[in-house]
């Protein structure tokens, strides 16, 4: 009968692979550290799409709409959910399917109020 091999710990199996993965001519994107931080940008979709203005834009837009939901004035209380599920950060999908809804009554009801306060 033949002996199992020891396990390898978790460092020298990933050594082994990286080793592999180095000769197959894989260039790895990631540093390795525990940030994981990219070494460097393939494109630039991601730096043009998420900029400090855009998550400044983001942020002023979920403060006047969480403003919104506490001082404005809504057509029902169902209107009102759909205005608070969206003032978290809820998707259209999630939010209709929390309120039993479609997707496009969501959108129609949010697109409503927030012509009201932009």
């Amino acid at each position: 009968m033949r002996k199992p091999k020891q396990a390898m710990s978790f460092k020298k199996l990933q050594e082994h692979w990286y080793k592999k993965a180095a000769k197959a001519g894989f260039e790895d994107i990631e540093q390795n550290d525990e940030e994981q931080r990219l070494k460097k940008w393939h494109s630039t979709y991601l730096q043009q799409r998420y900029t400090p203005e855009a998550y400044a834009a983001a942020e002023r837009y979920y403060h006047l709409a969480s403003d919104y939901l506490h001082n404005g004035t809504f057509d029902s209380t169902k209107d009102k959910r759909i205005w608070e599920l969206h003032t978290e950060g809820l998707t259209f999908r999630k939010i209709a399917t929390l309120e039993k809804t479609s997707d496009w009554t969501v959108c129609k009801i949010i697109a409503k109020y927030r012509e009201k306060f932009l």
